[in-house]
């Protein structure tokens, strides 16, 4: 019971943290972490009243899953990682693998993180594919909700691909956030080294791969493509690449439009959960890129009694508009146009410079605006989007 209440406190303070971030003035993105500053004090503070966990303790260790209307958790009593009070992580590759499925078959096998000759081409994966890696973010795992999203709108599609599922949920439970980003570069560093291998052995070339990451999965993306150096992973896609503790100006500590040849974003919640700032070759903002986004309304959230969403129900539409995205190869047209001038908007036709998410013209670099439908099918037309000021006005 002791323990509950503890998970109980710690979910509303962190829910106060959100509903702060959320109350920042709305008319602009905001830059300032209030999120990463006070989860960095949470954790000194566990760092003062808890104690070291001895040895792979059980009680403290094992993970659960809360599974609420559509939404999975995943917690613990610790994190695992290299804090004082964690549970210990003496070999990271134990908790993490990959989830694997190619078409016709559409079986998955589990991977492991090894490096052996041979060892991809023996499970099936091949190497004339194109290859998509999913890493998915905080709380979630490989086949969480988000995962399953996006592998199954690949499956919807006629062409073959070796589609993966990285999962390190035990090192991203709730409701230990500041333990989870240091771990991205614990997984970024493994992966990398995986790609790098398998890559050199020509069973998977990162000429072929594309990282999708989600929150802090974007992160890991760019970690692993910054380990890979020249040898450029041919994309990375970052959905609403997570922002608390992550820093606005230092690109060796996220990720960055030079961890792969083309890098895309895709921004719902900048300034809470979500990077305020443009991170690639091509940033797209839906719905100006922040909270609210159509169909998040804390008012009908509340009326599904769908609570966990009133705080995540915009960070999440990154991952279920790119899902859309690849269902549905001509949606979500985007365009220049919508660029602030002297901080206001003005009036334009809606001309579509660009498609967010999987039809994404690579030769077209820059910022993308757009609109959507507040529930799926989210991808509205040019023709819907012109963009006079009082829709300019809803986006603000």
């Amino acid at each position: 019971m002791f323990q509950k209440k503890i998970f109980v406190l710690i979910g509303l303070v962190l829910l106060q943290l959100c509903q702060f971030g959320l109350n920042q003035n709305v008319q602009s993105i905001q830059s300032v972490d209030a999120i990463g500053r006070a989860t960095k004090l949470l954790s000194a503070f566990f760092n003062n009243v808890l104690h070291p966990v001895q040895s792979d303790d059980p009680f403290y260790c094992a993970v659960e899953t809360l599974v609420a209307l559509g939404s999975e958790v995943k917690l613990s009593l610790r994190p695992r990682g290299r804090c004082r009070y964690c549970c210990p992580l003496n070999n990271p590759h134990d908790f993490i693998d990959i989830y694997f499925t190619v078409k016709p078959k559409n079986e998955t096998v589990t991977l492991k993180l090894i490096k052996k000759k041979g060892y991809l081409k023996s499970n099936g994966v091949n190497k004339d594919f194109d290859t998509i890696l999913y890493i998915h973010g905080f709380t979630e795992h490989g086949f969480g909700v988000s995962a399953k999203a996006i592998r199954d709108a690949y499956l919807s599609r006629n062409e073959y691909y070796n589609i993966m599922l990285l999962n390190w949920g035990h090192l991203s439970v709730f409701p230990w956030y500041t333990e989870a980003v240091e771990n991205t570069k614990i997984v970024g560093k493994i992966l990398g080294d995986f790609l790098k291998f398998y890559n050199n052995t020509g069973e998977l070339p990162v000429s072929k791969l594309h990282l999708i990451g989600f929150s802090l999965g974007s992160h890991i993306a760019g970690f692993s493509g910054k380990l890979l150096g020249k040898r450029k992973i041919a994309r990375i896609t970052g959905l609403d690449p997570a922002f608390p503790q992550f820093s606005l100006t230092d690109k060796k500590q996220r990720l960055s439009r030079f961890d792969a040849k083309y890098v895309d974003i895709i921004h719902t919640d900048g300034g809470v959960f979500g990077f305020p700032i443009s991170l690639g070759h091509a940033d797209f903002y839906p719905n100006g890129g922040k909270h609210i986004q159509p169909g998040c309304e804390a008012s009908r959230l509340a009326e599904e009694h769908n609570f966990i969403s009133i705080v995540l129900c915009n960070h999440f539409h990154s991952w279920r508009f790119y899902a859309e995205s690849v269902e549905s190869a001509t949606s979500f047209p985007a365009t220049h146009c919508g660029i602030m001038q002297n901080s206001t908007w003005t009036q334009c036709n809606f001309t579509t410079h660009n498609h967010m998410g999987y039809s994404v013209n690579q030769s077209s670099l820059g910022n993308f605006y757009l609109r959507t439908h507040d529930k799926h099918p989210f991808s509205k037309t040019a023709q819907e989007q012109f963009f006079t000021q009082d829709n300019i006005n809803l986006i603000l």
